[in-house]
């Protein structure tokens, strides 16, 4: 007997009931979308996945940064800080000529502030040494330094300590450049009074100045009443007129 006879009357055939019959496609929808996708997405006309939105800008941004990595292109870049872009924005967008020139006044006084720190910046570095070293040959570490004392009259000189203790002396340290060849010494010359008389005032600064004696201490009288008066000549009094003339302001 063979095993198709074997199995022929087995009763494993199966006779569905009318209107049961599903296909394979059928079912297998129908379990992914169970299983898979939510209920909104399984209606029709609505899309299963969203794609992100391509910016085309980023690309030329992309290929400005390869060139100029590679070194075959230089992408430009804009040397100006936000006040000057705020300013040069403003400019563009009014029509107004009063407030443009208003504009532009406050953008070329800001360049201005600019330039003159950057000027400054440069004139300091010139003067300030870099010095790793005080004024008796000690080496010393800036970031060690924990107390600077600064003098008024000295501006390329500080002292500092590198530790908080008032008992502990101060290490000075000079900025300022080494010029070479011998320094010149200076104590041998003589220098001459600049005036070797009193100056004389005019006789109407002396009539002020007594004027107000009673408000100077007494023991300055003496010296005020001392003053020695410029009598005026013929060719003085015609050159303080020339000077007054030209000092003087015209209205039309």
């Amino acid at each position: 007997m063979s095993n198709t006879e074997d199995f022929s009357d087995s009763g494993s055939e199966y006779q569905p009931i009318p209107g049961e019959i599903h296909t394979d496609s059928e079912t297998d929808t129908s379990c992914d979308e169970n299983i898979m996708m939510p209920s909104s997405l399984s209606e029709p006309g609505t899309s299963k996945s969203r794609k992100r939105s391509i910016n085309k800008e980023n690309w030329t941004v992309n290929k400005r940064k390869l060139l100029r990595n590679s070194g075959k292109g230089y992408a430009p870049h804009q040397d100006t800080c936000k006040t000057c872009d705020s300013l040069n924005f403003k400019i563009r967008g009014t029509d107004d000529e009063n407030v443009m020139k208003e504009f532009e006044v406050q953008k070329e006084l800001h360049q201005r502030k600019a330039d003159s720190a950057r000027e400054n910046l440069q004139i300091d570095a010139k003067k300030i040494n870099d010095a790793k070293k005080t004024t008796c040959g000690y080496d010393f570490n800036w970031l060690n330094i924990r107390w600077l004392w600064f003098e008024r009259n000295r501006p390329l000189q500080f002292q500092f300590k590198e530790t908080l203790n008032a008992d502990m002396p101060f290490y000075k340290v000079d900025l300022s450049k080494k010029q070479q060849g011998r320094p010149a010494y200076l104590y041998n010359i003589q220098h001459g009074p600049l005036h070797p008389s009193r100056r004389p005032v005019t006789i109407a600064k002396k009539k002020d100045m007594l004027d107000l004696l009673p408000y100077i201490p007494p023991i300055y009288h003496q010296f005020y009443k001392n003053l020695i008066v410029d009598i005026p000549t013929r060719s003085s009094t015609h050159n303080a007129d020339e000077r007054s003339s030209d000092d003087e302001i015209t209205y039309d």
